[in-house]
């Protein structure tokens, strides 16, 4: 499906069950919005489907400059805007329905093995993990009504 990230009408064109739950895969899309836009997306999303959660990537402020080194390198104008410092601190504090934020290293995170790592590779994996650089972020939205309508930053 293709929507506007902005306009959260798309929310509506998904067949939400909360006892069913619901999973989002966000790989490379945040990069492209400023921090504010990306709060409140996740704090909208986290309204309308409790229960379910959000995976995706994202990087510190170092990661972001070779992110953006790569987008010059490729001859792109635009700048990326998006990073996290401390995800789970900065995630969980835009709702109370932003919960049990868990952050996966970007390389290794997933993946059990059964794939060879050249010495390059590893290299890079560590750089990445050392500075804190690039991460997955596995992301829920309470389900509970506790707290529901009451964002902390008025989202």
């Amino acid at each position: 499906m293709v929507c506007d990230l902005n306009d959260h009408s798309w929310f509506d064109k998904i067949s939400f069950d909360p006892a069913e739950g619901i999973v989002f895969t966000a790989g490379g899309l945040f990069y492209y919005f400023e921090k504010e836009k990306v709060r409140r997306l996740l704090c909208a999303m986290a309204e309308r489907f409790p229960g379910g959660m959000i995976v995706f990537d994202a990087v510190n402020a170092l990661g972001l400059k070779g992110v953006n080194a790569e987008v010059k390198l490729a001859g792109k104008i635009a700048q990326s805007p998006f990073s996290l410092e401390r995800p789970k601190e900065e995630l969980e504090s835009w709702s109370p329905r932003i919960v049990n934020v868990v952050e996966k290293d970007y390389a290794d995170g997933y993946l059990k093995g059964g794939y060879r790592k050249t010495p390059v590779t590893r290299l890079f994996n560590w750089i990445m993990r050392t500075f804190h650089m690039s991460f997955m972020l596995h992301v829920e939205f309470n389900g509970s009504n506790a707290n529901y309508g009451q964002s902390k930053e008025g989202g």
